[in-house]
């Protein structure tokens, strides 16, 4: 079968691309499908989901000696229907809550300068949201606007904590998405589709220390003070503009077009910029120590 198939229907028609090297695309792929379906529907459809988990339904970690509860929660719903005749919605929303644990077990000197072994746990929240709307319009009858929205947002606190390294190293991320998109289809004929498209991304990633102390690395016992991967920020927006014009030539597709796109990066970060003080043994460091309390 040929690799793009258009049915001549005014208002409906189906594209298969089976090429997984095809230009149009920055990343391999395959069996890509897209349908397009006339706006606006009588009826309004939905569905809900909500699933979760509780620590009090499962074993506590060995590793733990004391362990704060936890839980993850998952909950997803949509909804679409008319807007009028001629054009309909569709609104997407998913929500993750995940609460979990991180537990240290490592080895510290007590206010004397004795080895004391440490057991500790610290909870370890995360969260994603999406929200995902998009809204169908038939401008006439051989043309359809389609306009998407998505937003995505990741955040996850006391990160790089567990095993040696100590609440002092935590540090909190947050990435946030947003991607706006815009399709332009125009049916030309029973045998030619052209489509042009817009799309905006923009991503921020942003990383927090909570903590900006020389990092203290006492290797097979601890490591303690601020983390050495610091603040880090980076910024990313994409523009895009493409138009492609499909063809049905007997057995055979033509597909041709151009793609216009701005990418703009923008990042810092100062990790290492406070800094590391590294120590053998625990016993380096108990006798470092006592040499400072000795002048």
């Amino acid at each position: 079968p040929p690799r793009s198939t258009l049915f001549p229907y005014t208002t409906l028609f189906r594209s298969i691309n089976q090429n997984p090297f095809s230009a149009e695309y920055d990343k391999l792929g395959y069996g890509r499908i897209e349908i397009f379906t006339k706006p606006g529907t009588d009826k309004f459809h939905g569905q809900f989901l909500a699933d979760g988990n509780d620590s009090a339904f499962n074993s506590r970690n060995p590793f733990a000696v004391t362990e704060p509860p936890y839980f993850s929660t998952f909950f997803s719903g949509n909804v679409n229907g008319p807007i009028t005749k001629k054009a309909s919605f569709f609104l997407d929303v998913e929500r993750r809550d995940i609460n979990n644990v991180n537990v240290i077990n490592a080895e510290i000197l007590d206010p004397a300068l004795n080895p004391l072994f440490l057991s500790e746990s610290l909870t370890n929240p995360s969260t994603r949201t999406t929200v995902s709307p998009r809204v169908d319009w038939q401008l006439s009858k051989n043309n359809t606007l389609v306009a998407r929205y998505r937003f995505v947002q990741s955040v996850k606190d006391n990160q790089g904590v567990g095993q040696f390294s100590l609440p002092s190293q935590a540090y909190n991320e947050t990435d946030t998405e947003n991607v706006a998109q815009l399709t332009d289809t125009q049916v030309i004929s029973s045998r030619t589709v052209n489509e042009t498209r817009f799309q905006y991304t923009s991503d921020h990633d942003n990383q927090i220390s909570q903590n900006f102390q020389p990092t203290l690395d006492v290797l097979g016992a601890f490591t303690n003070g601020g983390n050495t991967q610091g603040n880090i920020y980076d910024d990313e927006s994409l523009y895009e503009l493409q138009n492609y014009t499909s063809m049905s030539l007997g057995k055979h597709s033509l597909k041709f077009g151009a793609r216009l796109r701005v990418y703009r990066v923008s990042n810092q970060a100062n990790s290492n910029f406070n800094g590391t003080y590294t120590f053998s043994s625990l016993g380096a460091y108990e006798t470092t120590l006592r040499g400072l309390a000795a002048g």
